[in-house]
C-alpha cells in the first residue's frame, strides 16, 4: 500500500488534522525557531557589545588612576643614586646616608601623593638593613607576588589586594643597575579605599552583565516553547 492510497482511506477528520499540521503548525514552528535564533544572537551581541564598552570604560578609568603612581615608580627605577644604595655592600660601611636619601625622598612622594599607604623594597642585599618599614627580607614578599615581579623583567606589575586588605600592590624589579645576584622589589602600596570603589564597579558591573545574560538566554528558550503551547 502506498502513501497516496493510504491517505484516502482514512477518514476527513484524520486528513484535516495531517492539512493543519503540514500547512500550519510546521510552518509555525520554523518560523518560530528562526525568530528565536535571530533574537537570541541579536541580544547576545548587544550584551556582549555592552560588555566590551564598558570595560574599556572602566580599563581607562583604572589607567588613569594609576597613572601617577606608574610615574613614581619609574623616577625611582631609573634613580641611580638609590639603586647604588640598594645594592651596596654595608658590611663595613655606614648606612646613616642611604636611611638619610631615602627616607627624605620617599617621605616628600607620600607627602605629595596622600593616597599611598607604603613604600618599601624587598632586598636579598643580606647586609642591607631590615626595618620592617622600607627595607624587607625577598623572603618577606608574598611568593605569588615575587613569581610575578621577577617575571615581568622591570615592567609594573598590579598584584592586588595584600592578604591583611589593606592596600593594593604595585611591584617593579629594581633591575635597571644590576650587580652580580642581588635583586631587589620596589613596591608601592596604594591604599584600597582609593581603588576599591572602581573595582567594585567593575565586578558589579559585570555580574549585573551576567545576569542579564542568563536571563536573555533563558527568556529566548521559552520563546519556542510558549509559540508551541499556543498553537
Amino acid at each position: 500500500m502506498n502513501i497516496v492510497k493510504w491517505y484516502k482511506n482514512r477518514n476527513f477528520q484524520f486528513k484535516l488534522v495531517i492539512g493543519y499540521l503540514v500547512l500550519a503548525l510546521i510552518p509555525m514552528l520554523c518560523v518560530t525557531w528562526y525568530s528565536y535564533g535571530k533574537t537570541r544572537n541579536v541580544l547576545l551581541t548587544e550584551a556582549y557589545q555592552s560588555a566590551e564598552q564598558e570595560a574599556e570604560r572602566i580599563e581607562k578609568n583604572f589607567s588613569t588612576m594609576v597613572e601617577p603612581y606608574e610615574t613614581i615608580l619609574d623616577v625611582l627605577y631609573v634613580d641611580q643614586m638609590l639603586s647604588g644604595y640598594l645594592f651596596q655592600d654595608y658590611s663595613n660601611d655606614s648606612y646613616e646616608d642611604m636611611f638619610y636619601y631615602i627616607d627624605k625622598k620617599l617621605s616628600e612622594i607620600c607627602l605629595m601623593n596622600a593616597g599611598i599607604y607604603k613604600i618599601c623594597f624587598y632586598s636579598n642585599n643580606e647586609t642591607l638593613p631590615q626595618d620592617n618599614y622600607y627595607f624587607y627580607s625577598m623572603q618577606d614578599l608574598d611568593r605569588r607576588e615575587r613569581v610575578l615581579t621577577f617575571d615581568a623583567i622591570g615592567e609594573t606589575v598590579f598584584c592586588g589586594t595584600s592578604g591583611d586588605g589593606k592596600a593594593f600592590h604595585m611591584n617593579r624589579l629594581m633591575n635597571f643597575y644590576p650587580q652580580g645576584g642581588m635583586k631587589s622589589v620596589l613596591s608601592l602600596q596604594i591604599e584600597n579605599q582609593q581603588i576599591q570603589p572602581l573595582l567594585y564597579r567593575q565586578f558589579s558591573f559585570f555580574h549585573c552583565i551576567l545576569f542579564h545574560m542568563r536571563f536573555l538566554l533563558s527568556f529566548t528558550r521559552l520563546i519556542p516553547r510558549r509559540s508551541a503551547e499556543s498553537a
